[in-house]
């Protein structure tokens, strides 16, 4: 089984426990996984919106993000990828994702879909340009080489 999971998220090995209990809100830590790479993110309460943040990734993509002085290159753990999202309806919230990999900021729609599943809708005017799923965990484990 560690093969299976080294094969799938490389080392350090990482393990998500996923959970169980029916829930309201996007808050709460989320699994996205992209081929070989992995980030674990957390959406929490900031202020009268909610907003999300890479906690840990298997990724060792950068990203630059343009402003109007100067373009800087940032690590993604820490990063705020989602913010000023408010509610829309009883299970999906409104506001901004950043896009790491053209360091853009587009308007997004966040959907709970089941227990477990959020759907991230990303839009460029009214047009969707990207619809991700990711996991709800309920904790992770980094194993650094040790079981």
């Amino acid at each position: 089984m560690t093969d299976q999971f080294e094969q799938l998220f490389g080392s350090p090995l990482f393990l998500a426990v996923a959970l169980g209990q029916s829930t309201d809100t996007p808050e709460g830590s989320w699994l996205q996984v992209r081929d070989r790479d992995w980030r674990l993110i957390e959406i929490a309460d900031c202020g009268a919106k909610l907003c999300g943040s890479i906690v840990k990734t298997q990724s060792v993509f950068n990203y630059t993000q343009t402003h109007k002085v100067k373009q800087r290159k940032k690590n993604l753990e820490g990063c705020r990828i989602l913010s000023d999202f408010i509610p829309s309806d009883h299970l999906s919230w409104t506001g901004q994702v950043l896009d790491i990999e053209d360091g853009n900021v587009y308007s997004s729609v966040i959907t709970l879909r089941g227990k477990r599943t959020l759907q991230i809708d990303t839009f460029k005017g009214s047009d969707i340009i990207k619809i991700d799923f990711w996991t709800r965990v309920e904790k992770a484990i980094l194993i650094d080489g040790v079981a």
